[in-house]
């Protein structure tokens, strides 16, 4: 999946600290650190901080 996220708080820091809080059955494929729920569908999430947010899903 390209990377895409609706959901991307951040702090008014500068640079500012962002973390994609959208929750699917996968991260998108920039994410290097992926949590998912052990149930069935998984429900996961990524823990990365970045400096940025991505562009909102379709």
């Amino acid at each position: 999946t390209t990377a895409c996220c609706n959901f991307c708080p951040c702090t008014r820091s500068i640079p500012p600290q962002c973390r994609c809080t959208d929750i699917g059955e996968t991260c998108h494929s920039a994410c290097k650190t992926c949590l998912c729920t052990k149930s069935i569908p998984p429900q996961c999430h990524c823990a990365d901080i970045t400096n940025f947010c991505y562009p909102k899903c379709n």
